[in-house]
């Protein structure tokens, strides 16, 4: 069986609503990846989206369909409005898309397989009512929960899941690189000796940035500046930056896309400090990483369970404010700089996201 045409059931919306609370920028960015990623490899893509938001009343009662996504030839968004009460959501979700589809996709054609982008009560409903009327293949994308339901394959994103999970039928795909037209590798200042450490993510205690914030202010040179980008808890980033006087330490807020990417371009090193010590977040896969690689910049990033051992190999281990000394310090150094750059970009060549979704593909055809 080639696959032909993939349904994925997963909320992609335009960027203009990253600043909505229930919307995850990072998850959006991976799923609008992978779905580039299949129509590279000449594969249809019919999206099923919803705009998510936090039940009634902390949110809308009534929930609008979203402004469609445009992604091109071959690709088709299909998304729906939806009462946002408790239990009615879950099946107005899964009923309405369900629906959808039928009366606007061909469901019975061998080379159609379908994904579902974690696995919510409103995408499990969905499932059942595919697998009981049209036998499609489908595959639970495990991105931030255990699995659920009973799908033909699991495709998980953190490699601890993968390598815990006892289920037979399962595959493992922390996601591609995206190739960015662009060489973002900038030499280090050393007239000025300036030195620009970049966050981007949310800002909370699963993400460890608060942490992070500590540990930075015991970096005892003024050249050294790290700058933060996300939302979340803000006025708390405030009051830490401003009680302990932090000099070298800049809280940007939530910017646009384009704002961003010009700062990350303009860092000499990018970092993801995500606390592992939590349940929720040791065997968690932090996606900003794969951002930050095709940057071609140096990461230094804590190792999570989630991490594969290829994408460890590439990043410097961050554990305490001492590792964090020693590493911006190596950076410093022309050439364990270019060393580190080298090996970000031979990773970032040869796991783009059209060759690990060809990849995966084939072994979803395998497995059949």
């Amino acid at each position: 069986m080639k696959v032909r045409k993939v349904i994925w059931l997963g909320p992609v919306v335009n960027s203009h609503l990253f600043t909505q609370k229930a919307v995850s920028p990072a998850a959006n960015k991976w799923q609008s990846s992978f779905i580039h990623g299949l129509l590279d490899n000449k594969i249809e893509v019919i999206n099923l989206s919803y705009q998510p938001c936090p039940l009634w009343p902390r949110g809308a009662l009534w929930i609008h369909s979203h402004k469609k996504v445009v992604f091109g030839e071959g690709f088709k968004q299909l998304s729906t409005g939806y009462l946002n009460v408790p239990f009615i959501r879950e099946y107005w979700i899964s009923a309405s898309l369900f629906f959808k589809t039928v009366i606007s996709a061909d469901l019975r054609s061998s080379s159609t397989i379908f994904f579902t982008y974690n696995p919510l009560k409103r995408h499990l409903y969905f499932a059942k009512m595919i697998k009981l009327f049209f036998k499609l293949k489908w595959i639970s994308v495990v991105a931030d929960d255990q699995r659920k339901g009973n799908p033909d394959i699991d495709l998980y994103l953190s490699h601890g899941y993968f390598r815990d999970s006892d289920f037979r039928s399962k595959l493992f795909l922390d996601g591609g690189i995206e190739q960015l037209d662009i060489d973002c590798m900038q030499p280090i200042d050393r007239k000025s000796n300036n030195f620009k450490v970049v966050y981007s993510g949310a800002i909370n205690d699963w993400t460890g940035i608060f942490q992070l914030v500590e540990d930075f202010n015991k970096i005892d040179a003024p050249c050294v500046n790290l700058e933060i980008y996300g939302k979340g808890e803000e006025d708390r980033m405030l009051s830490l930056i401003e009680s302990k006087s932090i000099k070298n330490v800049v809280y940007k807020g939530f910017v646009s896309d384009s704002v961003l990417m010009t700062a990350m371009r303009g860092a000499d090193v990018l970092i993801n400090p995500r606390n592992t010590s939590l349940e929720n977040t040791k065997y968690n896969f932090p996606s900003k990483l794969l951002t930050y690689i095709a940057l071609k910049k140096p990461v230094i990033s804590t190792f999570s369970a989630g991490l594969s051992p290829s994408i460890r190999a590439v990043l410097l281990e961050y554990t305490d404010a001492e590792s964090l000394k020693l590493h911006i310090s190596n950076l410093q150094n022309s050439g364990f700089y270019k060393e580190q750059v080298d090996k970000v970009y031979k990773y970032k060549k040869l796991n783009s996201w059209r060759i690990k979704v060809k990849a995966l593909i084939q072994k979803i055809q395998v497995n059949d």
